[in-house]
């Protein structure tokens, strides 16, 4: 069995003003007989300044693959472990934009 944590992104979410839904239909997706999700958290969206920051200055540095990398050298664990699991669901949802 694998144990996994779920992190949403969301400032809405993390105020308690808007209602995750993402976050309770990925632990509905994973067969409960595989996986065992040990920690289900919300985070607020300010950790983007740092993505971003780290993402533009590896992308100057390494190019393409800067994308990738420069999140994860500019942010903390928690940070890089959320930028993975958004790049998931966003394979797995389509994005919507919101007004």
């Amino acid at each position: 069995m694998y144990t996994v944590g779920i992190i949403t992104i969301s400032d809405k979410g993390a105020a308690g003003r808007r209602e995750d839904k993402s976050g309770p239909k990925i632990r509905q997706m994973l067969p409960k007989d595989e996986y065992e999700v040990v920690s289900y958290k919300i985070m607020p969206e300010g950790i983007g300044y740092n993505l971003w920051k780290g993402i533009t200055e590896a992308v100057d540095k390494d190019g393409f693959i800067g994308l990738f990398r420069g999140g994860f050298q500019m942010a903390a664990v928690g940070s890089s472990a959320a930028l993975i699991f958004g790049y998931i669901a966003s394979l797995i949802f389509k994005p919507k934009m919101t007004k």
